[in-house]
């Protein structure tokens, strides 16, 4: 029997597949293989015994291997295989007859339904403990650049030490296109990662290796690029369930990176972040993409504080967070002036003031005039509907506040 990726109708396929990543063509071939194993035939029998069906005027003969093909994925089922795999055993095949030109003939209901478990992404503990425990130092160093730029693992592997720029303080820029997407990815690294880098790159020049621009910037243990990407995938998940970390892997740092940026206190583009870490922008991105290397990196370098793992993060006050720890500590006495003067409570008075910095600063301004001046401040306010705001301007008043009632304070 030939080896299967000898068969001709296996190499025609894998050759359609050329712009696909490696990773992907190796697990298509890979459920081929399985598909053809459980049902008996080879690939170039599956070829022809289509091409002959799709002759026959007998649906039921014509449809004969979507038949198979469901009933395998309803084996699949039985035997407990994950949903993730139902769906790549079913996606590999229907790759494979839509290459030969002999489209299988599938309803959208076929597709194996639920949603697969997949990979958790990592938390920042995990990390740290995948970090101090991974041997030897490269994967040390492999494990921080990748929760540091949110890459696949495939595409980082491929870097050159010339792809990188440093822009000094520990932070590094590359770009590159992706293997799976074929997009632009322009990303970041900072300085837990840069460190070990340095480390890294230094213990390899010590070992005699002459560094250029055309060197890998992870060496394989053979020397060059590493081509087993999912060996170096499996040698990763295998440090993460050393620390108990069961369900994360290498893409688990990609869903960290991702998961870490999208914080909404970031406040930064969805298209940006998927510019970080190459995924394909749709057109609705179209208007937010960002080309300048140097606005990419202020907002990622705003974010790094949160992408560490080695100290702990330094939270961002907000204005209302600070108005809030001082408005509490206001007896309600002092508030009273406030209260009176716009016609709601001192409850209300409160919570609008802790809320909305332009009240709060008029309650500063009011208070400060009422204690310089031994008193009452002399000046008039009121709370009107906005229908009357024009009258009063005319009267001299001046806007102070809009409430969100959609009244109006007003001040003479």
């Amino acid at each position: 029997m030939e080896k299967f990726d000898e068969y001709t109708s296996i190499k025609y396929w894998m050759e359609s597949l050329a712009k696909r990543s490696e990773v992907t063509r190796k697990s298509y071939l890979k459920h081929m293989r399985a598909f053809c194993k459980a049902i008996g035939k080879t690939p170039d029998e599956l070829i022809a015994q289509r091409k002959e069906d799709l002759k026959s005027d007998d649906l039921y003969v014509r449809h004969r291997i979507e038949m198979t093909l469901k009933k395998h994925i309803a084996d699949l089922e039985k035997e407990g295989k994950s949903t993730g795999t139902q769906q790549q055993r079913y996606a590999s095949i229907k790759s494979f007859f839509d290459c030969h030109y002999a489209r299988l003939e599938l309803l959208r209901t076929d597709y194996p339904s639920g949603e697969s478990i997949g990979k958790e992404p990592a938390d920042r503990k995990q990390i740290k403990l995948m970090m101090d425990v991974a041997d030897p130092l490269q994967y040390r160093a492999m494990i921080a650049f990748l929760k540091d730029c949110g890459w696949r693992l495939g595409d980082v592997l491929k870097l050159k030490k010339g792809d990188i720029t440093d822009l000094g303080d520990g932070y590094w820029n590359f770009k590159k296109l992706t293997q799976k997407r074929r997009v632009v990815a322009n990303s970041f690294v900072g300085p837990e990662a840069t460190e070990l880098m340095t480390l890294y790159l230094q213990k390899r020049e010590k070992a005699g290796e002459k560094i250029t621009d055309e060197s890998p910037l992870f060496l394989s243990e053979k020397g060059g690029f590493h081509k087993n990407v999912p060996w170096v995938s499996a040698k990763i998940s295998q440090i993460a369930q050393a620390v108990g970390a069961k369900n994360v892997s290498a893409h688990s740092l990609r869903k960290y990176f991702q998961n870490t940026l999208e914080n909404p206190d970031l406040h930064i583009q969805k298209s940006w972040i998927k510019q970080f870490i190459g995924k394909k922008l749709s057109s609705e991105d179209a208007p937010y993409v960002e080309h300048r290397t140097e606005n990419l990196f202020e907002a990622y370098k705003k974010a790094y504080d949160y992408l560490r793992v080695l100290q702990p993060i330094t939270p961002r006050v907000r204005p209302e967070d600070l108005r809030r720890a001082f408005l509490e500590e206001v007896p309600d006495e002092k508030l009273e002036p406030y209260a009176k003067k716009f016609g709601i409570t001192i409850g209300e008075a409160r919570r609008m003031l802790i809320r909305e910095k332009k009240a709060f600063d008029t309650w500063q301004e009011m208070k400060e005039k009422t204690e310089t001046n031994g008193g009452d401040c002399g000046e008039e306010y009121l709370q009107i509907p906005e229908s009357e705001l024009l009258s009063h301007l005319r009267q001299g008043y001046t806007i102070v506040h809009r409430l969100e009632n959609g009244e109006v304070i007003v001040r003479r």
